[in-house]
């Protein structure tokens, strides 16, 4: 081989893997707060509003780097502005929630690329490989710390922001969200949303 085609062949590698590696940087982006403006859906019991926005393509490409056709992220704001402390938990939303834990699979970057460009050149096999672990690593930390894992408390005069994981999208037209009385677990709230 040449000095000119090992350059030619070294600048088309670099040129190939800045293209690659555009996709294996990772931006957590903070949630938002919804309210009645920017929500699909909200409803107000008791001075505790709850509202509910479905994610379309452009949210989840924002928030999670990409689309997933298997999930359909769906956030919700309780804002509390009641003196008493609410329950927010996964068991009482008629949703059918995808287990958190699964979740990050979806918006993950695989390994294939890596692969094929250790194939082409190891160094950039390598370092393919260890920025996809990277990127991968930050989106499970992300979507854990907004998901609503299995329940939070809200206190007076605060709000959470979550995003849930519905694994249908057929069930967002009409579902429910039960608050419980952290004090009194007889008294609830129930809200009627569709996202």
């Amino acid at each position: 081989m040449t000095k000119s085609s090992i350059l030619l062949t070294s600048l088309m590698s670099l040129l190939f893997l800045s293209g690659c590696t555009k996709n294996l940087r990772y931006e957590s982006r903070r949630l938002t707060p919804l309210t009645r403006a920017t929500s699909h859906s909200s409803q107000t019991k008791e001075n505790v509003t709850v509202s509910v926005k479905s994610f379309d393509t452009s949210d989840q490409t924002y928030y999670f780097g990409q689309k997933s056709n298997a999930l359909h992220p769906v956030q919700i704001t309780v804002n509390n502005d009641s003196d008493t402390t609410w329950v927010l938990s996964r068991d009482h939303i008629s949703l059918p929630l995808a287990d958190t834990t699964a979740v990050a699979s979806k918006y993950k970057s695989t390994g294939w690329a890596s692969v094929a460009l250790g194939i082409l050149s190891w160094p950039l096999g390598i370092m393919h490989g260890y920025m996809s672990h990277t990127a991968n690593k930050e989106i499970e930390a992300d979507i854990a710390d907004k998901s609503l894992e299995t329940s939070a408390i809200i206190n007076p005069e605060s709000h959470r922001n979550a995003v849930l994981f519905s694994r249908s999208d057929n069930e967002l037209q009409r579902f429910t969200v039960m608050l419980i009385d952290a004090d009194d677990p007889s008294h609830t709230l129930k809200f009627n949303l569709s996202a």
